[in-house]
């Protein structure tokens, strides 16, 4: 088998559909898809059912919810494919995803191959005929100077816009309970490859559905998110790579002044949360300190440090205007 796809699957009735229509669609073949229903109380697992006889090779398991780390383990341990890729299930993606994926994969000896994605807000999928020529070839360090810089943090850090080698995972595991669990991951990932390309392909559809982490509710959930800045920064020191670390501490100083002003606003009696961020913050002039942060990026901390408010609503009224 050459490709395993990997989907977790929770109440994805609304969406579950259009996300395996696209694997249906696929020029490439030989993939087995793997899904589990993780405790859906919604009609998930009829809808998965439905297809059982359009795939070549398809497998359910149905479990009590756990999360998506759980899930993510899981079909980890099931997955026989020489490369694995991971779809949210209600995300859709481009008819050429594995042919691109697994083509650039082989005829560069790659361990990762990492496409573009658009963020959608219909429900009805529609296709963008974006696949391109234009890529870049990292090593393992340029790709981690990649994944720190403001431009590629994004791309980088998610899952769902990759192709990896299946033994890139050997020994690690999604930790559980975490709202953010594959960006605790990502790193350990990419030390234990050896080659990555990006190419300038748009292969994958992130819906932006109400439900979405990147439109969630204020929630202390958004804590995740330093911990796992910190959990970065702490692995590029045990690797001896300390220049990355300091890369990160723009991105973990901006971090740690927004969430004091998010959580003083909207959790008040957090009076531990509140402290401990306040004791973060307090260290925020090392940043100034190091060459990898650029001059224009230590003035927006200081101005977002001394003035977080004020900072904050410029912030917000220059996002309505872009």
């Amino acid at each position: 088998m050459k490709v395993s796809v990997l989907i977790p699957a929770y109440n994805a009735e609304k969406y579950i559909c259009r996300c395996l229509d696209s694997l249906l669609m696929q020029t490439f073949k030989n993939f087995e898809l793997l899904i589990v229903n993780d405790g859906s109380t919604d009609n998930t697992q009829t809808l998965l059912e439905n297809y059982a006889n359009r795939f070549h090779d398809y497998h359910i398991f149905s479990i009590a919810n756990g999360g998506s780390a759980n899930a993510r383990n899981m079909l980890l341990n099931e997955a026989q494919g020489e490369y694995v890729c991971f779809i949210d299930a209600d995300d859709y993606v481009h008819p050429k995803y594995l042919e691109e994926f697994v083509g650039e994969a082989d005829r560069e000896a790659a361990d990762i191959v990492q496409c573009q994605f658009n963020i959608v807000h219909e429900q009805e999928a529609f296709f963008t005929d974006e696949t391109r020529s234009k890529k870049q070839t990292f090593d393992k360090i340029g790709f981690y100077e990649y994944f720190c810089s403001k431009k590629g943090y994004l791309n980088v850090v998610v899952l769902w816009n990759k192709i990896f080698r299946r033994k890139l995972f050997d020994g690690i595991t999604f930790p559980l309970k975490k709202a953010i669990d594959d960006e605790y991951v990502i790193c350990q990932v990419i030390y234990n490859a050896k080659k990555i390309i990006e190419i300038d392909s748009v292969l994958y559809y992130y819906f932006m559905s109400p439900n979405s982490q990147m439109r969630s509710k204020p929630s202390l959930n958004r804590i995740n998110r330093l911990e796992v800045i910190e959990e970065q920064m702490h692995f590029f020191v045990s690797i001896g790579y300390k220049h990355l670390r300091n890369m990160l501490l723009y991105r973990y100083y901006s971090s740690v002044v927004s969430l004091c002003t998010f959580v003083k606003h909207n959790y008040p009696n957090e009076i531990q949360i509140i402290s401990d961020l306040e004791h973060k913050k307090r260290s925020w002039p090392r940043a100034l300190l190091v060459k990898e942060i650029p001059l224009q990026d230590k003035l927006l901390l200081i101005a977002r440090t001394i003035f977080p408010s004020l900072f904050h609503r410029i912030h917000q009224k220059f996002e309505k205007v872009k």
